[in-house]
């Protein structure tokens, strides 16, 4: 009910509508009376064969015998003659000052505040400061009142500004300076609510929760230098560590997808990554999460086997470097495997490729090869941190139409 309408009564329209009023609530009272006694010899229906429901549907839309706590919208008062007028009386009175108005408001704030609708009182409290009173006192109670509303509804950062507009106006009114310290706490500036504190114990050196809100964030403001001591030192041994793996990877010279670095990112304002150690850990990234990782001087790959013939694959979490494809595919063969219907995925029967994306080339990889030649090759680019190699069974027809995808097969060449 805080809002003001724009049509102005005359006196003599409110003093039409007390007596209006009036009239209807002794006329609305005989009824009651009457039908009371009508539904008495009528088991309990009244004449107009109306219940006690359509009773209580008149009271709750009657000025006069409303609920005490029910809210009303403006749609609902604009709807209503009654409502409409009484709203206009109490907040457009030319009698009224600015003073008059914004502490109507202010009632209604606080009418709202205690039913703990937080959002009906900041807009009744906002209302009143829209009335340009010039009281201070009312006007700090105004802006601290505000401030309670926002802090309930966590507009912390709209809080504090109140609160501050409170203690600017009176510096030693101990709530203003209490809402401010609460919002720094809750928004995480411990520096700015321990100031705070502070001023408040030098006004009230009693004051607990000033006492306690200030050993409070003095505690938070060492966890937080804590934290963010432990956080560098775990980025310098992360650092560290992918130094010495991102130096024997380059010792192996083993060549690594650069294309990923050309992306740019949604979140990072566009721009390609310029720190050599997040280069090079980008390079890395893998759907997988699987990461390469050097252990005992050896390189530990995460790899890719891909079966075009059954589009089916397997993932090899750590294949170590010195060992060969032939060796993996020998143990994984064994027995059949479940998808291959014709039994063709056997040893003395594989056929391995890798693809340069770059040339649009294929390249076939000998399976007695050690992983660690094949990668020094720089035809075998590692995409994702992961190795990829196509397997296919010489005899099946699929490994005719695959490599007929390709202009030739290729060899590869290694350094030395």
């Amino acid at each position: 009910m805080s809002s003001v309408p724009k049509t102005k009564m005359t006196v003599e329209e409110r003093c039409a509508l007390m007596q209006k009023l009036d009239k209807e609530t002794e006329e609305f009272m005989e009824e009651a009376s009457r039908r009371s006694k009508l539904k008495k010899e009528n088991n309990n229906v009244d004449a107009d064969g109306d219940d006690d429901d359509d009773i209580d549907d008149i009271l709750n839309t009657h000025p006069a015998f409303m609920r005490p706590d029910k809210e009303l919208t403006q749609e609902e008062i604009d709807a209503n003659p009654l409502l409409k007028g009484l709203q206009m009386i109490k907040y457009d009175d030319d009698e009224d000052t600015p003073y008059d108005r914004a502490l109507a408001h202010k009632e209604d704030g606080n009418h709202f505040f205690k039913k703990k609708n937080f959002k009906k009182a900041r807009l009744a409290y906002t209302a009143g400061l829209k009335q340009w009173c010039q009281n201070t006192d009312l006007l700090t109670i105004l802006h601290t009142n505000r401030a309670a509303a926002n802090f309930h509804l966590q507009n912390y950062r709209s809080s504090y500004l109140d609160a501050q507009a409170a203690v600017e106006l009176d510096r030693t009114r101990i709530k203003g300076l209490t809402r401010c310290a609460q919002c720094c706490d809750a928004l995480n500036k411990y520096e700015a609510a321990m100031e705070w504190s502070k001023i408040i114990l030098s006004l009230d050196e009693d004051n607990e929760f000033a006492r306690k809100c200030l050993a409070d964030n003095i505690r938070k403001e060492k966890e937080q230098e804590r934290n963010e001591r432990k956080k560098k030192m775990e980025k310098k041994k992360l650092d560290d560590k992918m130094r010495v793996l991102k130096e024997a990877i380059a010792s192996r010279n083993v060549t690594l997808d650069t294309a990923i670095l050309k992306k740019k990112d949604e979140g990072d304002d566009k721009e390609v990554v310029k720190d050599e150690i997040k280069k090079f850990m980008k390079q890395l990234e893998s759907p997988t999460g699987k990461q390469v990782y050097l252990e005992n001087g050896n390189l530990f790959w995460p790899v890719l086997f891909m079966y075009p013939q059954y589009k089916t694959s397997d993932f090899i979490e750590a294949f170590e470097e010195n060992t060969c494809v032939g060796d993996h595919l020998k143990c994984m063969f064994a027995d059949k495997a479940y998808w291959d219907e014709e039994y063709e995925f056997r040893c003395g029967n594989f056929a391995v490729f890798a693809e340069n994306y770059k040339e649009e080339k294929l390249y076939e990889i000998p399976m007695d090869v050690s992983l660690k030649k094949l990668l020094s090759s720089p035809k075998l680019i590692v995409r994702t941190g992961t190795p990829g190699f196509y397997i296919l069974a010489k005899s099946s027809i699929h490994y005719t139409e695959f490599v007929g995808k390709y202009a030739k097969i290729h060899k590869l060449s290694f350094t030395r």
